[in-house]
């Protein structure tokens, strides 16, 4: 009786909520997509992006056409040759006048109102400006006047901070002590906001104002990597301070600035010509080694353009290090060839790179093997940067590393940062069609070049260790995962299509793990046969 009471209660109460629900929706009346839940909505979004990825995986991998290779597009008489891509940069070359007249902005002067000429308009001026070089959204027009005082201030000819230009966050690890021009401290440890000096708010002294430039500098860095709008805009007006500049110190600190442009992000595909064409002008200005520089800003945006690389954040200490990237090369981003050329004075042993051996031993020693998701979770952003930074200036030591996270990102990143991938772009379509038969990738293997092939039957022995049961076990990371997680920074696609990335990417990941399960030491490489866990130096 007391059940059957409780039950009717029970009723009661909900038609009386469903009556007062139904009576505020008739007083307040709310559109239906505004009641969907948080997460409904998220679900709902997520629906409509991927709407355009096959619901099934092919059975073949997409062909990716290559830089250089005869494209073809289908039109309504069948498929037709197209122009190789060097073939229409050379003819964009002869299109200056087009491009300007489409993203340039109009500017007159005069009593009559004249129209400037663009290659006016593109010539160094002393005072600034007071609206962009080419056509942006309003929205970013204040941003692009900053942008101009930031870089004339960073080319000296700009006396004082820049007001406005703060990036919009300031941790401890951003902040070492550095400077944009000159040799760089020996000791890397990070430097507090408190122990910067006391010149750093207001730009008072040496120390300070360089502290201030740099900050100036990261933020247009972080403002062009979130607006792609500005990264033309802020090209445009660095290479209109390098035209035509009477003071030479202030042309090689542009130089500078460049190379540290290049390091975060590229032009676009229409105004890329447009760089290139400056470039070009100065690969053999030998004066202050300004050549050197042209001609490494020129390889970077190549590599841009061949990879279609993402725009990335710096820190201070990456932007320090990228304004002499071109006379003291990162560890990162370079050739292969490169980079075993700068450490065989100091490593001569070494048939690999030795921030690799360096990482992978890091990783065994903090505990990699008993961590959870290794390789798959991110490390702390601040680690990782501090020990980017470190290994930037050939201090090979994990002081003040605990987490094997920072390591293995590293890892990864060194991996995928490779100015050439570890399967170069000329074999990739070869090694998604090898990737049903180990055969056929140790064939694919055996093809590359001797530094890659050495790397990967590096990196393939090392993640191995990690595929034994009782490591599994604790790292719930088995081959399938491993090689999911891996493969994006071997196999590295210049495909523009998400379909075509999408579709690919099980043939990347399956190329990996046939090398993981299958690959025994000493089979690729009679010559090289890698050791783990051994300290190196």
């Amino acid at each position: 009786m007391g059940r059957s009471i409780s039950v009717e209660r029970l009723d009661q109460g909900i038609s009386r909520v469903k009556a007062k629900r139904v009576e505020l929706t008739r007083c307040c009346p709310v559109d239906e997509h505004k009641q969907r839940p948080p997460t409904m909505q998220r679900q709902t979004m997520l629906a409509v992006s991927t709407s355009a990825l096959p619901k099934d995986m092919p059975l073949e991998p997409i062909f990716v056409e290559q830089s250089g290779s005869v494209k073809t597009k289908r039109l309504s008489a069948g498929l037709h040759s197209l122009l190789p891509t060097d073939t229409s940069s050379q003819i964009q070359a002869f299109q200056t006048d087009d491009i300007s007249q489409k993203y340039f902005a109009i500017r007159r002067a005069g009593m009559f109102r004249t129209k400037v000429p663009v290659s006016r308009i593109m010539e160094w001026q002393r005072q600034s400006t007071t609206a962009p070089l080419l056509v942006l959204s309003k929205r970013l027009f204040k941003d692009a006047v900053t942008c101009f005082k930031v870089i004339q201030h960073v080319m000296g000819e700009r006396d004082r901070p820049v007001q406005g230009a703060k990036p919009s966050h300031t941790g401890p690890l951003a902040l070492p002590e550095l400077s944009f021009k000159g040799k760089r401290k020996e000791d890397d440890a990070p430097k507090s906001v408190a122990a910067a000096g006391d010149g750093l708010a207001d730009g008072n002294g040496p120390r300070g104002e360089k502290m201030v430039m740099l900050e100036e500098i990261r933020w247009m860095v972080q403002l062009c990597v979130t607006q792609g709008e500005m990264r033309d805009e802020v090209y445009s007006q660095v290479i209109k301070q390098l035209t035509k500049n009477p003071d030479h110190d202030s042309v090689v600190l542009g130089f500078q600035l460049f190379c540290v442009f290049v390091n975060s992000f590229g032009p676009s595909k229409h105004f890329e010509t447009v760089v290139k064409n400056f470039l070009e002008k100065h690969l053999n200005d030998q004066s202050d080694r300004i050549g050197i520089m042209a001609k490494y800003c020129m390889t970077k945006i190549e590599t841009f353009s061949a990879i279609g690389r993402r725009a990335k954040r710096l820190t201070v200490g990456e932007i320090e290090h990228a304004s002499d990237a071109a006379f003291y090369p990162s560890v990162y981003g370079e050739s292969l060839a490169r980079i075993m050329d700068l450490q065989k004075t100091s490593y001569p042993q070494l048939k690999i790179p030795v921030i690799l051996t360096f990482l992978a031993d890091g990783i065994l020693a903090l505990g990699g093997t008993r961590s959870e998701g290794i390789f798959r979770i991110p490390g702390d952003g601040d680690g990782v940067s501090q020990l980017k930074s470190r290994m930037d200036r050939g201090h090979y030591h994990l002081k003040g590393i605990d987490d094997p996270h920072v390591a293995a990102s590293l890892f990864k990143l060194w991996l995928r940062e490779l100015e050439e991938p570890l399967i170069p772009t000329a074999l990739y379509n070869d090694a998604l069609m090898a990737s049903k038969d180990y055969a056929q990738v140790v064939e694919i293997v055996q093809k590359l070049p001797v530094y890659n092939r050495r790397v990967l039957v590096f990196v393939v022995g090392f993640v191995q260790m990690f595929m034994q049961e009782k490591v599994v076990e604790k790292t719930r990371m088995g081959p399938m995962n491993l090689a999911l997680v891996l493969a994006p920074s071997i196999l590295q696609t210049a495909a523009d299509s998400l379909v075509t990335a999408f579709s690919n990417s099980s043939f990347e990941s399956k190329f990996m793990q046939q090398l993981l399960e299958n690959m025994k030491p000493g089979e690729i490489d009679p010559d090289y046969v890698p050791v783990h866990g051994v300290a190196v130096g």
